[in-house]
């Protein structure tokens, strides 16, 4: 995932006009979702293809593992806490996945990698925004990238489990 993740912040770069407008520590926070979000929309095309071992189902497990140990590790506010809580906050709005007696689950894996399409496209579309600056990027993060009601709970429960 990480090398994954590194190819992620070659889309429009640090001193790239798009960042530019952007800016900021926002810049930071979206470069680090932007990194998270754009591979996990990939990874259907890259299994088909041979880029990658193993099965839909299985990266979405570790993707979602990965998920878990930022949120239990990463303290809100930290850059890799905010590109944890957005891809679970659109898995958990699209209903691909659910939070239910301390069990996250699958719940359709097409909508899984469609709702991540969807997520890497709106990130994108914020760096295609000839508008865009840094206040309207920290209205968005606030919208997105604040765990939502069930992310919040998933965030509170990681962080009593004991890891041996």
């Amino acid at each position: 995932c990480t090398v994954l993740h590194e190819n992620g912040h070659a889309l429009f770069p640090n001193g790239s006009p798009e960042a530019g407008r952007i800016g900021g520590e926002a810049l930071g926070i979206i470069d680090e979702v932007k990194a998270e979000i754009t591979y996990r929309a990939l990874i259907p095309e890259m299994i088909e293809r041979g880029g990658i071992e193993g099965s839909e189902k299985e990266w979405a497990l570790g993707m979602l593992g990965r998920v878990l140990q930022q949120l239990r590790d990463q303290p809100e506010g930290d850059f890799y806490f905010y590109d944890a809580v957005y891809p679970l906050n659109c898995l958990i709005e699209s209903g691909a996945v659910t939070f239910t007696e301390n069990k996250l689950q699958i719940e359709n894996i097409d909508l899984y990698y469609e709702t991540m399409k969807n997520a890497a496209r709106e990130v994108l579309k914020l760096y295609e925004d000839e508008d865009m600056n840094e206040e309207k990027a920290k209205k968005w993060i606030q919208k997105r990238c604040k765990a939502n009601k069930t992310v919040a709970e998933v965030a509170d429960f990681i962080k009593t489990v004991k890891i041996q």
